[in-house]
């Protein structure tokens, strides 16, 4: 296939850019239209509008270069079950609930102290690994704590020389 941004003006000049023996151009080169040639290059019958030009994608993308795209390990199979480029790496789905953050230290130092043994159930380690996102998250919320009430301290400091 052709990287370049012109445009086929005609059926045969997108047959001459498709890496096809040329029995199998001239088979195609009696096509009067773009969507009879992609119903011709798919292997099965076209479902609705673009169903031509998406069933014929696999045909196109194994022309040629399907032994070196099979090595390289680039085709794969999509939700639907049609022949694609893998041009990214799988989708790895991560939870996306917020742990509960306690923030009173007085009331962590109270359960440390009485109940020591006693942690909640954590998710296994195979489910949910500790990242370091989790100890950058923790530091950026401490110190937005920290701003927070020096903040409201020099603020309160200059109210009581204001106010009466």
């Amino acid at each position: 296939m052709s990287n370049s941004s012109e445009r086929p003006e005609s059926l045969g000049e997108y047959l001459a850019h498709l890496p096809l023996s040329d029995e199998q151009r001239a088979e195609l080169a009696t096509c009067t239209s773009f969507s009879e040639l992609h119903r011709r290059l798919s292997a099965q019958p076209p479902s609705g509008e673009n169903g031509a030009v998406q069933g014929s994608v696999g045909s196109r993308l194994t022309l040629d270069s399907a032994a070196e795209m099979q090595e390289a390990e680039m085709l794969a199979l999509d939700a639907s079950g049609r022949v694609c480029l893998k041009a990214t790496p799988p989708i790895r789905r991560t939870r996306v609930i917020p742990e509960p953050w306690r923030t009173n230290i007085l009331i962590r130092a109270w359960r440390r102290v009485t109940r020591p043994h006693q942690r909640a159930a954590a998710p296994s380690s195979a489910s949910c690994p500790k990242a370091r996102w989790r100890w950058v998250g923790s530091m950026r919320r401490y110190i937005l704590l920290a701003l927070m009430l020096g903040q409201t301290i020099v603020a309160g400091w200059y109210m009581k020389g204001i106010l009466p």
